[in-house]
């Protein structure tokens, strides 16, 4: 993280060409991985896989198993929009960030799509709820070895790699949207603040990255690794799921009043409705609400989450409120953070600023 966090501080083509160059590599090396079980697998391929037929699991089968099962793809996909706070550092971001938002959708689709279907045969979908607590809680090293025998070292280097990959990604959009706000005078002004030298948002970066390493490690202790893990992963899913229930429903709405002439049935009300469709039974399933007979409560800490999203939205509606009524410019100013401009601004660190 440390590492990570530096290379953001050396600004955006840094970390960003750190970013692909590692991505790449994991990428390829879980390919040719997938590949090789899916060969390995035979006569074990079967595209029944991809219907409920395997979803047997007692209490989450059929489709229910398929909406729990949901929660896990939504987290894994939460990131896919992390291009759009580099518009302002972007060459022609009209058409890039658009392209890079959704590439990364279809493309990481496929990627995932592949990489859990060779999983899956080859382990065994009949058995594939063992699946988690397979080689000790890592399955996939233990394909590996018997797939590749000592190869099993590049899968490894490439799960670091995902790590620092990942880290950086959401390092890198947070602090832009940190130093945005602070631009704005949502957050204290400090925070938009640039490196004269690399031109990166140095106060967010280091405030993104050193609240991250002590988040870490504290949950870690408290609560074991994969428990503390387990926490986050409920808190993002639990937090964003509603923002993009409302950005679908904000598409319809916006479409139907402000671009009547360009509202388009399918794009602008059948898609946001069947996103909406999917997200609500998600959003109760991640959170434990048991709104749905196949929903269970959540147990300790994981069911901490619930109360700290409601205050965290608490705080965020809270100061909405005071902004409008103190300072209503910079609300209307987040709508202006990440669209594209002729010249951005920046507030460097220099006597002029």
């Amino acid at each position: 993280m440390v590492l990570v966090g530096a290379l953001n501080y050396f600004g955006i083509q840094v970390s960003t060409r750190f970013g692909i160059i590692l991505g790449s590599f994991e990428i390829l090396v879980m390919i040719a991985l997938s590949i090789t079980l899916i060969v390995s697998a035979g006569s074990r391929n079967t595209f029944a896989v991809f219907t409920t037929h395997y979803a047997t699991v007692p209490g989450f089968k059929g489709m229910s198993g398929i909406i729990a099962g949901s929660v896990y793809g939504v987290l894994a996909f939460i990131g896919f929009d992390a291009a759009a706070p580099l518009a302002e550092e972007t060459r022609n971001p009209r058409r890039n960030v658009s392209r890079a938002v959704v590439g990364s959708c279809l493309l990481v689709g496929l990627f995932y799509v592949l990489t859990t279907y060779a999983a899956t045969v080859y382990f065994g979908p009949n058995r594939f709820v063992q699946f988690f607590t397979a080689g000790g809680g890592n399955p996939w090293n233990l394909m590996a070895t018997a797939v590749w025998g000592v190869g099993w070292v590049f899968l490894f280097i490439a799960f670091l790699n995902s790590n620092a990959a990942c880290s950086n990604g959401g390092g890198c959009a947070a602090a832009r949207c940190v130093w945005a706000m602070g631009r704005i005078r949502v957050l204290p002004k400090a925070f938009g603040r640039t490196q004269p030298r690399f031109r990166s948002p140095y106060v967010a970066v280091i405030a993104i990255f050193g609240v991250g390493l002590i988040l870490t490690l504290w949950l870690g202790e408290q609560f074991t690794p994969p428990i503390a893990f387990a926490l986050v992963g409920t808190l993002i899913t639990g937090a964003i799921l509603p923002i993009y229930i409302a950005v679908n429903l904000s598409c319809i709405v916006y479409y139907w009043r402000d671009r009547r002439g360009e509202f388009n049935w399918f794009l602008h009300l059948i898609v946001p409705v069947l996103g909406i469709a999917l997200f609500v039974p998600g959003f109760f399933t991640g959170l434990g609400i048991p709104v749905f007979k196949f929903i269970s409560k959540l147990s300790w800490p994981l069911n901490l989450a619930g109360p700290i999203i409601i205050a965290w939205y608490a705080i965020g509606i809270g100061l909405m409120i005071y902004f409008s009524i103190r300072h209503p410019d910079r609300i209307r100013d987040t709508g202006k953070v990440f669209i594209e401009s002729e010249e951005p601004e920046l507030v460097a660190d220099s006597p002029s600023s």
